[in-house]
């Protein structure tokens, strides 16, 4: 047992999961990369004039030269010599400075956040309008938080563990179902329930009319109906139609075309 433990320790580690890994990894270097490339970019910071000034939306001139006054002497670059940044906030105070001073420029940022008037681009994200309301934003970050570091992670987290197998090409989840269910005396007439218990088996259902009368047919036989195991509470009932088809097809009871549909040759 410890030796077989040994051969499918690390079968997961399959070339195509180890390139599954590599692109996940990839995906969020880009998004880094990108991350880095529009954050610092001028028209996605945000520049809002009465705020950077400290002044009411609504202040009056006068209230907003004493604030440039003050904020002008605080943030001149000279005075700030060690703040690598000193020269960028300067600027935007200037410039809040002169919108919140042109009532005409003043009404277009109001307007359409735009001194210059109505633009004919704007960057935006495609989402319904109210999600874009200041009161929103927590909620909207939140989601974009759980999306981006739990379900897309997962998603491929569970794509990559889907199709691990176990020593022959059996999958992990079967192995377990098997180990459970086979022992010393059984006999040959229960392999096809327990085949029938596996993950691919168990999925199967009656597609037509058609399908349920050759089913019907099949298990009528008293063949069949010996290899159909008994239901019970740890592992429920067992799938018929999977049953009704292997023993069909071991014992030349379908005939070719009812094998056909179901993809046996």
């Amino acid at each position: 047992m410890r030796k077989r433990s040994e051969l499918y320790r690390y079968s997961w580690a399959t070339k195509w999961y180890v390139a599954k890994l590599f692109g996940l990894a990839y995906l969020w270097y880009l998004c880094y990369q990108c991350f880095g490339a529009v954050k610092d970019l001028e028209p996605l910071k945000t520049f809002i004039p009465h705020e950077l000034l400290g002044v009411a939306d609504d202040a009056t001139v006068a209230q907003v030269k004493k604030a440039y006054r003050k904020l002008s002497r605080e943030k001149h670059p000279d005075k700030n010599p060690d703040n690598p940044e000193a020269v960028n906030e300067f600027i935007q105070i200037t410039k809040a400075y002169t919108i919140m001073t042109d009532p005409q420029a003043r009404d277009n940022f109001l307007k359409y956040g735009n001194p210059d008037g109505k633009g004919s681009f704007a960057v935006g994200i495609a989402l319904p309008n109210f999600l874009q309301k200041k009161e929103y934003q927590l909620q909207v970050l939140l989601a974009f938080f759980i999306i981006v570091v739990f379900l897309i992670p997962g998603y491929f987290l569970n794509k990559i563990t889907s199709n691990e197998k176990d020593v022959g090409g059996v999958d992990v989840d079967n192995r377990k179902i098997f180990t459970e269910l086979i022992h010393e005396n059984m006999n040959g007439k229960q392999i096809p329930g327990i085949l029938a218990r596996s993950q691919e088996f168990a999925a199967m259902r009656v597609r037509s009319e058609d399908e349920l009368a050759i089913l019907k047919r099949v298990r009528s036989i008293e063949t069949v109906k010996e290899a159909i195991p008994k239901g019970s509470e740890k592992r429920g009932n067992v799938q018929v139609k999977p049953i009704c088809l292997l023993v069909g097809y071991m014992y030349d009871i379908l005939e070719e075309k009812e094998l056909a549909k179901e993809g046996i040759k």
